[in-house]
């Protein structure tokens, strides 16, 4: 027999489900491939790929932070604000190391610059 309670539950859960899809206005891009970060920059979004088993890991070329090495070379996903660096040959210092010339993405947390966000693990093929 279904009570005055089970009644409320459901309705409740019935209105919060209708208010959540009202309310969620900016859905939050999911970039798979470099080549299209350009129209990202500035942005809150999602990074899905394999993290690059590298001194300053990184997915789909973009730097993110990871204090798992275990995580390297496997699928993972990273939200964050993306940012753009662009180091012409002129900049470049010689005197200590560097990855040289050229355009850099990093994807960060809110309000900051250098604050790199944490991948996580994919566990399936999302």
């Amino acid at each position: 027999m279904i009570s005055s309670r089970h009644i409320a539950i459901i309705l409740s859960g019935l209105i919060l489900m209708s208010t959540s899809s009202f309310l969620e206005i900016d859905k939050i891009p999911v970039v798979r491939k470099h080549d299209n970060l350009d129209d990202y920059v500035g942005q809150l979004i999602t990074i899905k790929g394999r993290v690059l088993n590298s001194k300053q890991p990184r997915i789909i070329g973009v730097d993110i932070s990871t204090h798992n090495p275990d995580l390297r070379g496997k699928r993972a996903k990273a939200t964050g604000i993306l940012k753009k660096r662009i180091v012409k040959p002129e900049d470049v210092r010689h005197d200590s190391q560097n990855r040289g010339a050229g355009t850099f993405y990093r994807l960060v947390k809110s309000n900051t610059d250098y604050d790199y966000v944490k991948a996580i693990r994919l566990w399936s093929k999302n």
